[in-house]
């Protein structure tokens, strides 16, 4: 007897916690094709292997916690993932700036006879870009010496007692 949806989709997903990408070909069907807003267009076999190892490389501590997930009898699963990791390795040609993200998406799988024929995978591919933001060899110097001096305090700091305050709003 095939596994059942869910339990494929749960065997895809730890293939993704443990970064096996044969573990993740192997949940799919021949042909069985992923696709997310950052492919060309849909991937199949080998070419989601390097994907995924593409993205290991750019986050070697890469997870996905699962939020929720459905099913209904006709073999398809939606499912809610936060995914995180550090940027440690280059990414779209960018150089690692060593910073976190988090996430949030979702999939939506097609299951039958215990292996996926499509996963389509939905989240804002924007989101890692914005939050891992320009690395830092990428400024300029006169950037980096702009992001210094905007931090540093340009005005006195005094600290006031609730006392000294009340009697200034007293005046």
């Amino acid at each position: 007897m095939p596994a059942t949806p869910v339990e494929v989709f749960q065997r895809y997903t730890d293939a993704w916690n443990r970064h096996d990408a044969p573990g993740i070909v192997a949940t799919f069907a021949e042909g069985g094709t992923y696709t997310d807003p950052t492919t060309a267009g849909p991937l199949a076999g080998e070419a989601i292997a390097d994907y995924a190892q593409s993205l290991w490389d750019a986050f070697p501590d890469l997870s996905f916690e699962m939020v929720s997930l459905n099913h209904n009898d006709q073999g398809l699963v939606s499912a809610e993932w936060l995914m995180k990791g550090t940027n440690m390795g280059p990414m779209m040609g960018l150089p690692p700036t060593g910073r976190s993200i988090a996430l949030a998406g979702a999939d939506f799988a097609r299951i039958e006879g215990g292996k996926i024929l499509s996963l389509q995978g939905y989240f804002d591919g924007g989101a890692v870009p914005r939050s891992l933001g320009p690395p830092r060899s990428a400024l300029s110097d006169s950037a980096q010496a702009f992001g210094q001096a905007m931090a540093a305090p340009h005005f006195p700091v005094h600290l006031v007692s609730p006392t000294s305050l009340r009697a200034v709003q007293r005046r």
